[in-house]
C-alpha cells in the first residue's frame, strides 16, 4: 500500500502522530472509574396514609408495615390507641395473607385504604383491592363482607 509521494516519510509521520496521540491524549493516564449503579426502582409504591378513626376515647389506626413491628405480614392490621394516654390497647389482623412462592411478596400485600364507622361498636375497613371487613371492636372479631367491584 502506498502512502503518497514519499511512502517512508508518510509512514514515519503517521506512526509518530499516532504515538503522540497516545502519549499526549488526556485519557492516556486516566484511571478506570466505577460509575454508581442505580438502585432498582421500588416495585411497590408506599401505601397512602389512612386517616385514623376516633370513636369515643379510642383511636383506630392502620398499621402499614407490620413486619417492621415483628408481625407476620405488612398489611391487614389495625390497632386501637387510647386517645388520652397514647397507649396502644390492642392489635388485630383483619385477614391473613398466605404467601405464594411464585409471586413477589410485595404484590401479595393488600393494604387497608379506608376506615369508617359502622353500626355502634363496629368499624368498616376497605382494602386496595376492594375487599371489605366489619370489625366488632368490643369482641375484636372480624367478618368479611362482599367485595366492592
Amino acid at each position: 500500500m502506498r502512502y503518497g509521494r514519499y511512502p517512508g516519510r508518510d509512514l514515519l509521520l503517521s506512526g509518530i502522530m499516532g504515538c503522540m496521540l497516545v502519549v499526549y491524549s488526556p485519557f492516556a493516564h486516566a484511571q478506570p472509574v466505577s460509575l454508581p449503579v442505580a438502585e432498582p426502582a421500588k416495585k411497590r409504591v408506599e401505601p397512602a396514609k389512612v386517616a385514623p378513626l376516633v370513636l369515643g376515647r379510642v383511636r383506630y389506626e392502620v398499621v402499614p408495615w407490620g413486619t417492621e413491628r415483628g408481625l407476620a405480614q405488612d398489611s391487614g392490621v389495625i390497632r386501637a390507641v387510647d386517645v388520652r394516654s397514647g397507649v396502644e390497647l390492642w392489635l388485630l389482623t383483619l385477614f391473613v395473607i398466605t404467601p405464594d412462592p411464585d409471586l413477589e411478596a410485595d404484590k401479595q400485600e393488600d393494604f387497608i385504604v379506608r376506615l369508617r364507622p359502622g353500626k355502634v361498636g363496629q368499624i368498616l375497613a376497605t382494602t386496595e383491592r376492594g375487599r371489605r371487613y366489619r370489625v366488632d371492636v368490643e369482641r375484636r372479631t372480624v367478618e368479611k363482607l362482599p367485595a366492592i367491584r
